[in-house]
């Protein structure tokens, strides 16, 4: 087994202190690029939500128009009387 000089420990260690440096920064920039797609994913999903609801709720009057017009014509319900003067 080789033994190390004290200047190639020295050396050893500077380079393992330096690869942890650039492993935390590393982790730190991927840290960053996840809350940022995080944050578009949020985005994308409320308003794929909003999208959703509005035309929901769209479809929902236009179905109670619908059959508030059925009803009409069928003579279900009648017109409110208008006074005539």
């Amino acid at each position: 087994m080789r033994t190390f000089t004290d200047t190639e420990k020295q050396q050893l260690q500077a380079k393992i202190k330096d690869e942890q440096e650039r492993q935390r920064g590393l982790r730190k920039i991927a840290q960053v690029e996840n809350e940022k797609e995080l944050k578009r994913r949020k985005g994308v999903l409320s308003t794929a939500l909003s999208f959703k609801y509005g035309f929901l709720g769209l479809i929902l009057c236009l179905l109670v128009l619908n059959v508030i017009i059925l009803l009409f014509l069928v003579g279900e319900i009648s017109l409110p009387p208008t006074s005539a003067s």
